[in-house]
């Protein structure tokens, strides 16, 4: 036996040889995929087992696991906070500030979940949202964020019931909380508010995110003037 057809020989033997690894779709891959499919439906078991454990947890000490809920950082365990804001929700009478609060992270996989969540109690605790809606903007104490986020999520639900506090939100004097006014009344087309819009086409006010495809930032004033257009059909 050659050198070279000797080496082969000794791979294959121990199991290091080309053939072991076999081409996709083959039987070591399948028994790969088929392993791994048992694990995460392990992992899934098990998550599924500590969400009832968090559950029960709830209905004996729910301030404590706001708590806990409170000390989870965004950026370093977005789906354990978002399990957590869900478990929350069951109790929203208790939890719905500290949810509110979680819905305006800046982490997208925290934020998305997290808003679908306050349409969820919006619509099933209607009156409670809007109470705490109105009073984050009108106290004033609540950051911009928390108070943009309650508001669109409000107005999704009420459609053109929210339009007087939409309008009423385009006196705010934070940026954030203006152009979320002015967003939703374009989605809802309340022609009605154009009035009350038109004294901001001038508004001078950097907007936080890029209007158009191109990057820069808008002003308010930008903002506003595509919104009185929408609304006038000038």
């Amino acid at each position: 036996m050659s050198g070279r057809a000797s080496d082969t020989h000794h791979a294959q033997v121990a199991g290091t040889g080309p053939q072991t690894e076999g081409p996709p779709g083959s039987a070591a891959s399948a028994g790969t995929a088929h392993e791994a499919f048992g694990r995460v439906k392990a992992v899934l078991g098990e998550l599924e087992a500590a969400r009832g454990q968090l559950v029960a947890s709830l209905k004996h000490d729910s301030a404590a696991l706001g708590q806990a809920f409170d000390a989870i950082r965004d950026a370093e365990t977005p789906a354990l906070k978002v399990l957590v804001a869900r478990v929350l929700a069951e109790r929203p009478e208790d939890h719905l500030p500290r949810l509110v609060h979680a819905a305006a992270s800046p982490v997208p996989s925290v934020a998305h979940p997290l808003f679908d969540l306050l349409i969820e109690l919006a619509h099933a605790r209607f009156r409670a949202f809007a109470e705490l809606t109105e009073a984050l903007l009108f106290d004033g104490a609540a950051p911009a964020p928390v108070t943009a986020v309650a508001l669109r999520a409000l107005a999704t639900v009420m459609e053109e019931g929210a339009g007087q506090l939409l309008v009423d939100a385009l006196d705010h004097p934070a940026t954030e909380i203006v152009a979320t006014a002015l967003e939703a009344l374009a989605d809802l087309d309340l022609e009605e508010a154009a009035p009350a819009v038109e004294p901001l086409r001038n508004d001078p006010r950097k907007l936080s995110t890029p209007l158009g495809d191109d990057g820069e930032l808008a002003t308010l004033g930008e903002l506003a003037r595509d919104t009185y257009a929408y609304l006038t059909r000038a």
